[in-house]
């Protein structure tokens, strides 16, 4: 610590959670607009998004858990109903291929 080593680790990793952050954001607005509108927040290591109308969030979560690519319901946070259904985007432990890879998996889901 007093050598700045943790110093510099955290500002390293600051730079790649908003990379990856940013990442997914452009994303969602981009590719996913149709199906998701993502909900503004800059705290914690996820990005959440409300689903459209009509969108089924369970069925696309039970196909791509068979792909491998975890992803959860907005549904899991709340302690009663959600209010509107919605997905959650944890970015904390995956790389920039793995997020592009997962997303590109559920563009293919929701596209069907």
């Amino acid at each position: 610590i007093a050598e700045g080593h943790l110093t510099h680790h955290v500002r390293k990793m600051r730079q790649i959670y908003k990379k990856r952050r940013q990442f997914v954001h452009d994303l969602l607005e981009r590719d996913f607009a149709e199906w998701l509108e993502p909900i503004p927040s800059h705290y914690g290591m996820h990005v959440a998004a409300w689903a459209r109308h009509g969108v089924d969030l369970e069925a696309a979560v039970e196909a791509l858990a068979s792909s491998s690519v975890k992803i959860h319901t907005l549904g899991r946070y709340h302690l009663g109903p959600s209010p509107r259904p919605g997905l959650v985007f944890g970015y904390g432990a995956v790389d920039l291929i793995g997020i592009e890879r997962g997303l590109t998996a559920l563009y293919k889901v929701l596209a069907r």
